[in-house]
């Protein structure tokens, strides 16, 4: 028997080269940019969803089922941005710092292929639950089947993406110039936790999310990322800012 078969030699198989789609190139020259220009720095939370939940359940049936749990953070959130401007800002090519009166959200949605788009939802702060729902499930079945043009791409002041689609928990994702920061929020995951109430202390189970902020240091500091933070989870643990229609 000759060597090579003894030991389980097998002949090599010639690998496969494929050209990287244009679109995966312009991705990744971005995406090298923005790591170039903007110190990244990434803060992350956890957040109580019983409320959310609580909402969503009540409101399912007036959305036609419609309503995810990706609506109402996304509705919180331009809540936050409206109010706290801070976040809601970019930076030119010459280092000024431009405040925008509108809160354009991108978010990013995953296409047929596996890639990723990141389309705008301009003026979201003006939009009701409702509205912002609806915008959200048009667009993003637009970026699905690839229909989006290029104005639907352009002009966002801050970015969601969901990571958890598929389960993931966290990610420290790269902010999307000119933008200052993005939000990704994890899966929302059942978790035994300690109530604190006044002087008493109990275990309970409640379904909880993991948010992280990753925002340019150019622009905002610690302090500021807390306070935007701190206001983001409480509005979605009081389900009283953000969540009406």
């Amino acid at each position: 028997m000759a060597a090579q078969e003894r030991f389980g030699y097998k002949k090599k198989i010639e690998d496969e080269v494929t050209k990287m789609p244009k679109m995966q190139r312009t991705v990744t020259e971005h995406m090298n940019y923005t790591w170039s220009v903007s110190p990244h720095v990434s803060t992350v939370t956890q957040v109580d969803m019983s409320l959310v939940a609580q909402r969503r359940k009540e409101l399912m049936q007036q959305f036609d089922g419609k309503l995810t749990f990706n609506h109402l953070i996304a509705h919180t959130l331009v809540s936050c941005l409206h109010t706290n401007r801070s976040f809601n800002v970019s930076v030119t090519a010459e280092g000024e710092i431009v405040h925008h009166k509108d809160v354009n959200l991108s978010f990013a949605v995953a296409s047929a292929d596996g890639g990723l788009l990141v389309p705008v939802i301009r003026g979201a702060h003006e939009l009701t639950l409702a509205e912002l729902a609806t915008e959200m499930n048009c667009i993003a079945e637009l970026a699905r089947t690839r229909k989006l043009s290029v104005d639907n791409l352009r002009g966002g002041t801050f970015t969601l993406t969901n990571v958890g689609v598929f389960g993931n928990l966290i990610s420290t994702p790269l902010i999307n110039q000119p933008q200052v920061a993005i939000m990704a929020v994890g899966a929302i995951k059942k978790q035994a936790v300690v109530i604190e109430d006044n002087d008493a202390e109990e275990i309970a189970i409640r379904p909880m999310m993991y948010a992280t902020l990753t925002y340019d240091h150019r622009v905002n500091d610690g302090s500021r990322s807390g306070r935007f933070f701190k206001q983001f989870r409480e509005e979605l643990e009081s389900s009283k800012k953000g969540l009406h229609e």
